[in-house]
């Protein structure tokens, strides 16, 4: 596979990219639950940054998948994956490709790419990529599931 370069809204970050929100609203960096009124803020840990995205209108997938494992998403879905910082300051997502199954993501401003922290190509395995981005280490946090046509989210 080449080279994938998506050119997306500089003012959407990762988690507009994953949710498929091409405007986010207020026009900023888009915040997990600032949609719902309920946007997470530093330091962050799993489980406030996952009701987060859950009160925007992501939807849970089946609990008991690993890392390695993701779940199927749910018809008319796609799947996220929702990452961390691992010292709480930053968050990162990605988003599953609904043909291929590759993993895509857009570190920051950056167009959307599906390679890694080590310029590496993702592909079907998210598990095996580098996820050190900048100067952020990301670990797991969970998978998630988002409507195809995308979510409104806010910054």
């Amino acid at each position: 596979m080449a080279y994938l370069r998506v050119s997306f809204n500089p003012l959407a970050n990762c988690y507009a990219y994953a949710a498929n929100c091409l405007q986010p609203a207020g026009n900023n960096r888009a915040i997990p639950g600032r949609q719902s009124g309920h946007g997470v803020t530093p330091p962050y840990n799993a489980a406030t940054l996952t009701q987060a995205c859950i009160n925007d209108g992501c939807q849970a997938v089946a609990a008991g998948n690993t890392f390695n494992v993701p779940p199927a998403a749910p018809a008319n879905h796609h799947l996220i994956a929702v990452m961390i910082a691992a010292n709480g300051t930053d968050y990162h997502f990605y988003r599953q490709g609904p043909l291929t199954a590759a993993w895509t993501h857009k570190p920051g401003p950056h167009d959307a790419s599906n390679y890694d922290g080590g310029l590496v190509e993702i592909g079907a395995d998210l598990s095996a990529a580098n996820h050190t981005i900048g100067h952020n280490t990301y670990v797991f946090v969970c998978y998630l599931a988002v409507p195809t046509n995308g979510l409104q989210v806010a910054g």
